[in-house]
């Protein structure tokens, strides 16, 4: 299932936080609410491991992984390289990148079989990609964004994307990717999907501000809580869509029921006639009255007044 937090009242909590299938990581000094969150769904299966990079907790946007690795940019210390390193399970690789765009949380988006990189990202940086995370690499946009990492969201199950990527850039993503995807937004309309939530396989955590249309997408496309894809992602707009427009017939139904308990309360009163009421409808000398002349509301005149010692106003 999916769940909200926030971090210190922001809800860009991908900003703050990277979930893999293996660990998750979050930013060091940040409050006790929004580490228990993590904690408490992700203890029993997976290490949450709290840390710094370059002594910012901006550690979302600035590492990438998967289950097999970790990667940190250059700003990374050498005393948070090696908590890292002690902290995270023995399988994963933690590797330092040399690379000019070192916020690769917005470059590079990848789940355990495929990673999508920024179009200008240095080709020394694209290898290791490919050897640490051990997966296949392409240099793709988002909706013309060149940071994949930061309008799109995927794990192993399925993706979300920028909501202005058109179909068939998103068949080819998905033919890419080989999981289904489908545009969408969190945090009440947000398309930046990177800093909006964090994803793996078996659970999604996303900003206080989610709406529930937007939650049961996310937890359709990305198959958690029993949800079947692209279908039941159908299933819940048509129910929400229903009852939207359901909403004004029970209305208009109630008022009708209003009006005939009124009309049988006061029978002079008849209602106006419809399928279940076979009342005349009101005259329309009863409905309404002449207009009343605008002269009616005039002062009379006061001149015979004077002389009788009376205060007056001239006409």
């Amino acid at each position: 299932m999916a769940t909200r937090l926030q971090f210190e009242s922001s809800n860009e909590i991908g900003v703050f936080a990277t979930l893999t299938n293996g660990y998750c990581v979050t930013a060091i000094g940040s409050s006790e609410n929004f580490n228990s969150v993590f904690e408490a769904e992700l203890a029993d299966h997976i290490p949450v491991v709290k840390t710094s990079i370059a002594g910012t907790r901006i550690i979302g946007r600035t590492i990438v992984g998967n289950r097999r690795g970790l990667l940190v940019p250059n700003t990374c210390t050498d005393q948070e390289l090696q908590h890292l390193r002690n902290s995270l399970p023995d399988g994963v690789v933690v590797q330092r990148v040399e690379e000019r765009l070192s916020a690769l949380g917005n470059v590079v988006a990848a789940n355990d079989h495929v990673a999508l990189v920024h179009t200008d990202l240095d080709r020394e940086t694209e290898d290791i990609v490919a050897d640490v995370l051990g997966v296949d690499v392409f240099r793709q946009t988002v909706a013309g964004n060149a940071l994949v990492g930061s309008y799109c969201r995927f794990s192993n199950q399925g993706g979300m994307v920028h909501p202005r990527t058109s179909v068939e850039d998103m068949e080819e993503l998905s033919a890419l990717l080989q999981v289904p995807l489908v545009a969408g937004t969190c945090n009440r309309g947000s398309d930046v999907l990177g800093a909006g939530m964090v994803v793996n396989d078996w659970s999604a955590f996303c900003g206080l501000d989610t709406t529930s249309t937007e939650i049961s997408v996310i937890e359709a496309i990305y198959k958690l809580g029993g949800a079947e894809g692209a279908g039941a992602i159908a299933g819940d707009l048509r129910a929400s869509l229903m009852d939207n427009l359901a909403w004004p017939l029970v209305h208009e139904a109630d008022q009708e029921a209003a009006g005939h308990r009124a009309a049988a309360r006061s029978p002079e009163l008849p209602c106006k006639p419809c399928a279940r009421c076979s009342q005349p409808p009101l005259r329309s000398d009863l409905r309404s009255t002449p207009p009343v002349s605008a002269s009616a509301f005039r002062r009379p005149p006061t001149s015979h007044l004077r002389g009788w010692g009376l205060p007056f106003a001239a006409a």
